[in-house]
This record gives C-alpha cells, sequence and structure tokens, in this order.
C-alpha cells in the first residue's frame, strides 16, 4: 500500500514536470521565433540606414556645391555692384 502511494506520488510528480518543462519549451520555441523575425527586421533596418547614410551624402555634396555656387553669385554681385557705382 506504502509503495503503491509512493508510485502515484512519483507520478504526479513525473506527469506535473513534464507539463512543466513542455510549457518552458513552448515558451523558448516563442521566444526563438521572435528573435527570428526580430533580427530579419533588423537586417532590414541595417539595409535601410545603409541607404539612408548614402543619400545623406549625396545631399551633404549638393549642399557643399550650392554654397559654392551661392558663394561665386554673391562674388559677382559684389563686383557688379561696385562697378555701377563706379558708372552711377
Amino acid at each position: 500500500m506504502k509503495q503503491d502511494r509512493l508510485d502515484d506520488l512519483t507520478e504526479l510528480r513525473f506527469r506535473r514536470f513534464e507539463r512543466f518543462s513542455s510549457a518552458m519549451i513552448e515558451s523558448l520555441q516563442e521566444i526563438m521565433r521572435q528573435l527570428t523575425v526580430n533580427t530579419k527586421q533588423l537586417v532590414i533596418l541595417n539595409k535601410c540606414l545603409g541607404n539612408l547614410d548614402g543619400r545623406m551624402d549625396n545631399l551633404e555634396k549638393r549642399v557643399i556645391r550650392v554654397e559654392e555656387l551661392l558663394t561665386l553669385a554673391l562674388d559677382d554681385l559684389a563686383c557688379i555692384k561696385e562697378i555701377l557705382k563706379r558708372d552711377g
């Protein structure tokens, strides 16, 4: 009788451990799935950031070129102003 009770108790403990282990494994599998999704999204985001960096570099070059052209235009206008002052 005592042995039967111990066997039943052991069986209950085993089933409880089995359910607990199964729940943990399912939880870890879900975490791994989510990590995989997040990793893929990070790769896509990293590529987008790389493309954005390239565009920003091009934009910076264009802004520098516009500044150079504006400086030349302002210099030309200053020269024209001086000539007009002399003639006027």
